[in-house]
């Protein structure tokens, strides 16, 4: 009889404190294991009920029937395969193509014979003399965490071909040729790419350069690192796991136990390092290679913790969908995120304060003080934020209330007063901007304002309807560039120099920008004053300028309530024609 899945009250308040112990990070692998078979069984039956579903190819049952007699022959390796985050992520995408929930340049045959290769892969792993035909994609069968095979001289771009073999030899028969390995399926061959393993101390992670659905939304094509690729990769593992073992242990055990696939991409932009995770992919971390052990480390922690929460949310519902459309600050966005994604945000930076406050312990370095304190205010923020959310559940709120606690002993411990002040102003900088970009103001209380200062009369009181939040529609024009310019002058001394000498190193970066990072705060405000004079509603300028004059009343308005003044500002200029001085209104509008 099937038991459901039950975790225990203490591993749950474990897990909300942004850690969690051995126990708890096993149930939530086998809680994914069982989600991952609730899955292909799902498609097995949606299958069936569309006997056309599988075109050229046998039925996914011939598949399924492959696939539990490597099951009995050798039950760790499809226990290790059915693992597979991809594997998850292709079934949740062929169960849309089965119910025609979403489209794909593939057809529906070629999507559903994924699982043929999941089989095929399982067959040989487990040494079993097998024939299963699957389906070629541009050239190519992937048999997943195994390797790929070229298929030689095929024209079409959906084909069929035979997958067969024994105990360490693999063929690959197509329409125009056929791929023969022999030996060793962990080495490239002719026609042949091995799946990349990266191993370190107690680490051994696939990293995936083929498989079509490792990109977790539509089809990548095969991207085949190098070898000089490959051997930084393999350094910049063995070194985070030392760096882990040595002194995140707790860390690396979670990561040991639950994390399985690494996915290379290219970083988004530069010094703008990429990565992600998905809903059904736990334990898959797609990421650009990232420049230090400390960095490559900081990033497991970010994207397991969302790993972590969504095997949770598989358990226990932690908050209910109200029917609003509600919007929220995270101060690790620049856009508004509803409810949920704001809970993952904050569950994935406490975790990154966490790794912070521990290593700061053995690098006792700006930098690292810095990230501990921004992070750990930061996400004290959103947390607050959640606590007030009605949608929350009573095991939500018991979540949200571990979360908050453990943030609060954290915010008790010192740090140095110079970094925790430069901390505090880049997550005010960051939240004036986003204050800008997302906030509008009432347009009769910005009318009655702009009255009031064109007839040159003290800021009248009254009462301040709440703004109207508007939802990103598209990357803004302005990027903010100061907080990577701030982590780059105390990580760095020699690296920020050459930035200073030319401001494009870091894409919006402006003079105004260099001078205020550098502590040159009066250049910074005359260089920011000429940014809102040539571009009025250019939204780092003006936060830029609260920043440079954050002791003065009027940065106090700037970075407290930015799209006020700029709205006044705004409505000044349409009226008389010429714009009022920025830092003398911003004075005037105040903070109160």
């Amino acid at each position: 009889m099937t038991r459901p899945h039950q975790l225990a009250r203490a591993d749950f308040d474990s897990l909300a404190t942004g850690g969690g112990g051995p126990n708890a990070i096993r149930h939530l692998v086998t809680t994914n294991r069982s989600k991952h078979l609730a899955l292909l069984r799902a498609v097995l039956d949606s299958a069936e009920a569309r006997p056309d579903s599988h075109g050229p190819l046998a039925p996914p049952g011939a598949a399924w029937d492959l696939l539990a007699a490597a099951q009995r022959d050798r039950p760790e390796v499809v226990e290790r395969l059915l693992r597979h985050p991809v594997v998850a992520v292709w079934a949740v995408h062929a169960l849309r193509r089965l119910h025609r929930a979403t489209t794909d340049p593939a057809p529906l045959w070629v999507a559903l014979g994924y699982l043929h290769c999941v089989a095929a892969a399982a067959a040989v792993l487990a040494g079993l003399r097998f024939s299963l035909d699957v389906p070629v994609a541009d050239g190519a069968v992937v048999l997943p965490t195994v390797g790929l095979a070229r298929v030689p001289h095929v024209r079409e771009r959906w084909a069929v071909a035979t997958a067969g073999g024994g105990p360490g030899r693999l063929r690959v028969r197509g329409p125009t040729g056929t791929v023969r390995v022999d030996g060793d399926l962990t080495a490239d061959a002719d026609g042949w790419w091995a799946a990349h393993r990266l191993r370190g101390p107690a680490a051994d992670l696939l990293l995936d350069d083929l498989d079509p659905f490792r990109g977790f939304t539509g089809r990548l094509p095969p991207s085949r690192l190098s070898e000089d690729e490959l051997a930084r990769w393999q350094t910049g593992l063995t070194e985070t796991w030392t760096l882990l073992t040595e002194h995140h242990a707790e860390t690396a055990a979670a990561l040991a136990t639950g994390l399985t696939v690494l996915v290379p991409r290219p970083p988004a932009g530069p010094f703008q390092p990429y990565s992600a995770s998905a809903e059904d992919a736990f334990g898959c971390v797609a990421l650009s290679l990232p420049p230090t052990a400390v960095d490559f480390a900081a990033t497991f922690v970010h994207e397991f913790q969302h790993s972590k929460l969504c095997a949770l949310l598989d358990l226990v519902e932690l908050h209910r969908d109200d029917g609003s459309d509600s919007r929220f600050y995270a101060p690790w966005r620049d856009d508004p995120r509803p409810l949920g994604g704001l809970l993952q945000g904050t569950y994935s930076f406490v975790g990154v304060a966490g790794f912070w406050r521990a290593q700061r312990r053995v690098d006792d370095t700006p930098l690292a003080h810095f990230e501990f304190a921004h992070w750990r205010e930061q996400t004290r923020r959103a947390a607050r934020t959640l606590r007030n959310a009605p949608a929350l559940t009573s095991l939500g709120r018991r979540f949200v209330a571990g979360m908050s606690e453990q943030l609060a002993a954290w915010c008790a411990e010192p740090v140095p007063a110079d970094v925790l002040s430069t901390a505090r102003l880049a997550a005010a900088d960051h939240h004036a901007t986003w204050r800008l970009r997302h906030l509008r103001p009432d347009r009769e209380h910005v009318a009655a304002l702009a009255t009031a200062w064109l007839a040159e009369r003290a800021r009248p009181l009254l009462p301040e309807p709440q703004p109207t939040m508007i939802p990103a529609t598209e990357a803004p024009d302005d990027p903010t560039p100061r907080t990577t310019l701030v982590r780059a002058s105390l990580a760095d001394p020699d690296r920020f120099a050459a930035m200073t000498a030319d401001p494009r190193t870091v894409p919006g970066t402006t003079e105004a920008d260099l001078a205020l990072v550098t502590g040159d705060p009066r250049s910074a405000a005359d260089g920011y004053l000429d940014l809102v004079r040539d571009r009025p509603d250019h939204a780092c300028a003006w936060t830029g300028l609260g920043h440079a004059l954050h002791a003065q009343p009027a940065g106090a308005a700037l970075l407290h309530r930015p799209e006020l003044v700029r709205a006044v500002h705004r409505e000044v200029q349409l009226r008389c024609g010429s714009a009022p001085d920025p830092v003398r209104l911003a004075a005037w509008i105040g903070v109160t």
